[in-house]
């Protein structure tokens, strides 16, 4: 009997009725993967358009492209599907509209495999219409991260600022995850389930190491999931949010109030992008009048109301600051108009 090769790196990839030419750029580029001790597990989640089959087209393509199909259970449930088949050494996470380059696999592996590492982490490229950002979790040259900074990690996950809270750009030692019991929580079927994910996992990770290449392609689709507006998406936020705190006061943290000082911060941001983004989205079409008493009826989750009060605003932008203020005075017909404006910027970008 042949014995299998090993796989070093499984990368899951949960696939919901993606736009063609997002999805085919997506697969293509696992296909150009130099490692071939690799694995890409497509979970086509219920699409009802026809991604199922696109990935079933490319599957003949390559050997190492597995494809499942199931009912729609959403992004969490997707995923898991896709860690419960995975063989390889290394898990990375990869959205089925974005995509990542040749090298990502070959080059991350030699690092974890040199550095004997629970996790890697590389940079992401924003892709807009007509211009790219390029994102960095860590500052300077490729590096082993410090005992202190990987013990920041978990509270970084809740910092907005310190870009490491997604599930992608990166992979994780698969052990890590099965040893811990660190899966996505499907009842979170998508929101801030990242958050939560990475959450729980950097509580168990003992060593990382920074590799300075931009490596990830995420493409801002104004159609996806995380950029429509809506009303269902936001509760589910609040659900991570409020699952992250209790997680907080059941473990023994030894940093349980600085973890809920970052958790009321965060969700200062997640109040801000909810009414820019969401309610007075312009492409939200319900009434003006709809629009306040929908947002009014969010910010009475108790969560969102105890992240108002005591949420520290120093932590946050100035022009951030001005938002939250228009909203303690309710004056939405102005963050209506900021969300216009920020529309229009993400149009031109």
């Amino acid at each position: 009997m042949l014995q299998q090769k090993p796989i070093y790196i499984s990368v899951l990839v949960p696939v919901y009725n993606v736009p063609e030419k997002l999805l085919k750029r997506c697969l293509d580029s696992l296909l150009q993967q130099t490692l071939m001790q690799s694995e890409f597990i497509l979970v086509d989640d219920g699409s009802s358009d026809n991604s199922g089959q696109i990935c079933e087209e490319y599957a003949k393509k390559d050997s190492r492209m597995i494809v499942i199909h199931q009912e729609n259970k959403g992004l969490s449930a997707a995923r898991n599907t896709a860690f419960s088949l995975a063989r390889g050494s290394y898990i990375m996470f990869l959205d089925g509209d974005d995509y990542i380059e040749p090298q990502t696999c070959a080059l991350a592996w030699k690092i974890a495999d040199e550095k004997n590492v629970d996790v890697v982490f590389w940079n992401i490229q924003t892709e807009y219409a007509h211009s790219s950002t390029i994102t960095k979790p860590f500052t300077g040259e490729s590096k082993g991260l410090t005992p202190e900074e990987v013990n920041n990690l978990q509270k970084n996950v809740l910092d907005f600022n310190a870009k490491i809270a997604q599930v992608f750009a990166k992979i994780v030692n698969r052990e890590i995850l099965i040893n811990n019991k660190i899966f996505h929580e499907e009842e979170l079927r998508q929101g801030a389930e990242g958050i939560v994910f990475n959450f729980k996992l950097f509580a168990n990770v003992k060593s990382a190491y920074y590799l300075n290449k931009t490596f990830n392609h995420y493409v801002y689709n104004e159609q996806s999931i995380s950029h429509l507006p809506n009303l269902s998406n936001y509760y589910l936020i609040v659900r991570c949010f409020t699952y992250i705190r209790k997680l907080t006061q059941q473990k023994s943290f030894s940093n349980k109030e600085e973890l809920f000082k970052l958790i009321d911060v965060r969700l200062l941001y997640v109040i801000i992008t909810t009414a820019i983004s969401g309610f007075f989205n312009p492409a939200n079409k319900v009434s003006y009048s709809d629009k306040v008493l929908g947002f009014e009826t969010f910010l009475k989750e108790d969560i969102i109301k105890h992240a108002l009060t005591y949420g520290d605003r120093s932590k946050v932008s100035r022009q951030r600051r001005l938002v939250l203020w228009l909203i303690d005075h309710k004056i939405f017909f102005s963050v209506q108009i900021l969300a216009w404006l920020r529309k229009l910027q993400y149009k031109n970008r």
